[in-house]
């Protein structure tokens, strides 16, 4: 499995409604099983950084490329790109574009 983070950042004074999209029973059944459908696990994200507006994602899958092209053409993800597109700065609508990968440094296993 790939161990995958990534950065994405939220738009100034839109961190409280970010977060209640995530929420469990307000985020979308659809958009859980499209993640799913993309082959990735143990997908969380946190909120931090300068004015709580960074989001650290973090998921496993076994091929990021995959799992990319599958969200890309998946119809409830391009939906849920486009409602939570207001919220975000850079919205790549969907195709991993807003989307900045982090080099690994360190693991423990």
């Amino acid at each position: 499995m790939e161990r995958v983070g990534f950065l994405l950042q939220v738009k100034e004074g839109r961190q409280s409604e970010y977060l209640k999209a995530h929420e469990p029973g307000v985020i979308w059944p659809s958009i859980v099983e499209s993640c799913r459908r993309a082959g990735m696990r143990n997908y969380s994200g946190w909120l931090g950084g300068e004015g709580m507006r960074q989001v650290f994602g973090y998921f496993e899958t076994k091929d990021l490329q995959a799992s990319l092209v599958s969200l890309r053409s998946d119809p409830d993800n391009l939906e849920w790109q486009r409602h939570m597109a207001p919220l975000m700065e850079h919205s790549g609508e969907g195709n991993g574009e807003s989307m900045k990968l982090l080099r690994p440094a360190f693991y423990l296993p």
